[in-house]
Formats: C-alpha cells, sequence, structure tokens
C-alpha cells in the first residue's frame, strides 16, 4: 500500500503545489518527482537555496528533470490543432543549451538574476536531478501526443472529458448542458473542432477565476488539458508509480486510463483517513498552503513520521487503509495476552534484571513505576495511533 507516487511539475500551471507535495511524501513510500523548467523555477520562488537542499536530499524523494514541454499547435483558416513536444534548445540571446543542467542554470537566472545565491540554487537542483530519457521506449517523447490524437479519436471518452474541464474551469457550468465537441481528421491528420459551445458567453465565466494574462479558454486549451492528462500516465507507467496530479488531470485521467485506477483507491483512502480517522482538523496539505505550517517545519515532521510510514509501507492494499488503522490499533500484543499477575511478573522481572545488569542489584531493587511504564510501552509495541494522536494531530492543528 502507498509504495511509489509520482509528481510531474509539482502542481498546476506555474504555481508550485507545496502542500500536495508534502501530503504525498508523508503517504507514499517513495515519491518520483519529475520537475521542468516552469517547476524549477516555482520551486526557487517558494523555498530557500538551503531549505531546497534539505528537501531533494530527502530518502523519500527521487529526482529527474524533463527537457520536453507539450502543447497544441495550431493554424490556418478554419483552424486545425495538433498535439506536439518541443524543447528549450537556446537562450534569448542564440546561446545553444546543451544539457539540462544548462537549462535549470538558464531558467533561474532568468528568474532571479545572475548572482551567488542563483548559482547556489543552480547548483543544487543540477546536484540532484538526472535527466528523464524515456530509456526503452523507442517513440521518446513522441509517444505522448501519438497516445493523445488517440484518446481524442474516442468520441465517448472526448465528451467525457470536455464535459469535465468546463466543470472545473467554467463556474456555474450546468453539468448537464448538452453540447458537441467532435475530432475531424484531415487528409494530413491535422485535427479539426467540430463544436457549438459558445466561448465567448463561457470566458466571461473562466475570467472571474482566471486572469486574462493567463490566456482565454478555446479548443486549443482544451485539447492540452487533454493531452497533460495523458503525459501523467505515461510517466506515471514509466516509472512503475501512481500518478499524483490536479483534480482536473484526475477527472480526465479516470474517464479512459486503467493506469489510474490504483491511484483512485489511493485516493479514496487518503480521504476516508481525514474523514473516520482524523475528522474535522486540516489536512497537511491544508496546513502547508494555507501557512499555518512552514515546509521547514513540515521536514522536521516527516523525520518523526517515519515509523508510521513504515506501517504504511507494510498495510495490506486488500483491506484498505482505514480498516489496518484500526486492527493494528486495537488488537493486543503478546504482553496483553498474559493473565495480570503473568502481566506483572514479566515487567518487574524485565525492569529489575535490565537495572541490575547496569548499575548491580540495589538499581535494580530501586526501579520505580516511571520504569515500569516504559518497559510496558516497549513490550506492547509501537502503534499508529500513538503518532496520529501526538505528533500528527499537533503538527497539522499548529500545536
Amino acid at each position: 500500500m502507498f509504495e511509489k507516487s509520482l509528481i510531474y511539475r509539482v502542481g498546476v500551471k506555474h504555481h508550485a503545489d507545496l502542500g500536495l507535495l508534502a501530503e504525498t511524501m508523508f503517504f507514499y513510500g517513495q515519491t518520483q518527482l519529475l520537475l521542468d523548467r516552469s517547476s524549477v523555477v516555482s520551486l526557487s520562488r517558494l523555498l530557500s537555496a538551503d531549505l531546497l537542499k534539505v528537501l531533494l536530499d530527502n530518502e523519500w524523494l527521487r529526482i529527474a528533470y524533463s527537457r520536453e514541454n507539450f502543447g497544441v499547435l495550431t493554424s490556418g483558416l478554419p483552424q486545425s490543432h495538433d498535439f506536439g513536444v518541443f524543447n528549450v534548445s537556446q537562450t534569448a540571446k542564440g546561446k545553444r543549451l546543451k544539457s539540462h543542467q544548462e537549462e535549470i542554470e538558464e531558467a533561474l537566472v532568468r528568474e532571479h538574476g545572475n548572482s551567488a545565491e542563483t548559482r547556489k540554487l543552480s547548483k543544487i537542483f543540477t546536484d540532484k536531478t538526472e535527466l528523464h530519457r524515456f530509456r526503452g521506449v523507442p517513440e521518446k517523447s513522441k509517444i505522448i501526443p501519438d497516445f493523445a490524437r488517440q484518446d481524442v479519436q474516442d468520441q465517448a471518452f472526448l465528451s467525457k472529458a470536455v464535459r469535465a474541464i468546463l466543470i472545473e474551469l467554467v463556474p456555474g457550468f450546468d453539468p448537464l448542458l448538452p453540447f458537441h465537441f467532435r475530432i475531424i481528421r484531415g487528409s494530413n491528420g491535422e485535427l479539426f473542432v467540430d463544436s457549438d459551445l459558445n466561448f465567448h458567453d463561457l470566458n466571461q465565466a473562466f475570467h472571474t477565476i482566471v486572469p486574462l494574462s493567463d490566456g482565454s479558454l478555446n479548443e486549443a486549451l482544451i485539447l492540452n488539458y487533454i493531452q497533460m492528462a495523458r503525459a501523467d500516465t505515461v510517466y506515471a507507467a514509466y516509472y512503475m508509480a501512481e500518478p499524483v496530479t490536479s483534480s482536473l488531470s484526475s477527472r480526465i485521467m479516470e474517464k479512459n486510463h486503467f493506469e489510474f485506477l490504483r491511484r483512485n483507491i489511493s485516493q479514496n483512502d487518503i480521504s476516508l483517513f481525514h474523514e473516520i480517522i482524523v475528522p474535522g482538523i486540516p489536512t497537511i496539505r491544508e496546513a502547508i498552503n494555507s501557512g499555518e505550517r512552514t515546509f521547514s517545519e513540515y521536514l522536521n515532521f516527516l523525520e518523526v513520521a517515519q515509523c508510521f510510514k513504515k506501517w504504511l509501507n507494510v498495510a495490506s492494499p486488500d483491506v484498505g487503509l482505514v480498516q489496518s488503522y484500526n486492527k493494528d490499533v486495537s488488537k493486543k500484543s503478546w504482553i496483553e495476552t498474559l493473565p495480570g499477575k503473568m502481566t506483572r511478573f514479566v515487567v518487574a522481572t524485565g525492569v529489575g534484571l535490565g537495572a541490575a545488569t547496569i548499575a548491580g542489584p540495589a538499581a535494580g531493587l530501586a526501579t520505580g513505576a516511571a520504569n515500569s511504564f516504559l518497559l510496558d510501552r516497549i513490550l506492547k509495541g509501537w502503534r499508529p495511533n500513538r503518532f496520529i494522536e501526538g505528533s500528527y494531530k499537533k503538527f497539522v492543528q499548529g500545536d
């Protein structure tokens, strides 16, 4: 259960979702972080160089960097579209970027200026990231646009995906509104959209939550959301991990992609954990994104959570998180199955012998209730509720 996750781009658009990263690292045994140019810049805005180093050094995290960018190419009248992949191969001044290390450095210098602090940031990223290469995939990055072209030819999926996008992006959109959005493939493979959607009216609502500077809702943007959902599933399959992504990408993925099934089960487990085991208190994601807790505090908390993370890794996926938790909380340890007199004898003997070994018989006779209590806790073993009722609640509630 919760063995490995993948986060591609650390959230949505240009804004890193630190809460999503924190919650994923907490629940999963290993998190594969796949960065690109924009997510490197986003992380550098939110975290200091020293804090980034601590994060990227974390034993639960693996980091790779993708130079590929995916988009929808639009041209002509009537407009035709196609899915594509491109790389940033040179700087604004024409200097060639030969490696991902050079691309990271150029992106950070453009964002923060050429300074000692920027060079420090760049070294931290480049020392910790490996280049994603699509090793063993003959089509390399082309596989994602190719899959996206197949996806939009499936009319049943396309209709569901477009509806999910409009429900997510357009405030007040009627989920039962009838409309059509079809793809017609041209003789050269280009994609024409046949749709009766009124984008003028849709954008009136869309721009109440998205500034004009971020662009408007149109056919190409809808198609690109579908392509990026496909990218999430391809990368997840490549790294053999569960894709942890935005709510919109999740909704698109679940319409068509079997790869999302395992992640959907895990997400339901996490939701039930929040609703049943720790109801009425913030999640880790909420505590981080609200500013109630800093990411520095979170990394310290993650060290305390190691026993709980190891317990999560061995919990049965067939039972589920909540049932596994309740089962382990309520089960009796071997010491609790002994008769009362025998329990007291075992505890007293254990404490007495331990103290006698350290400081002789006199120290063994001097042991008190505090030592008996300590040994009792050791004999009964660690249980997940001790962490949840203690360190976890203290962290998310800001105590």
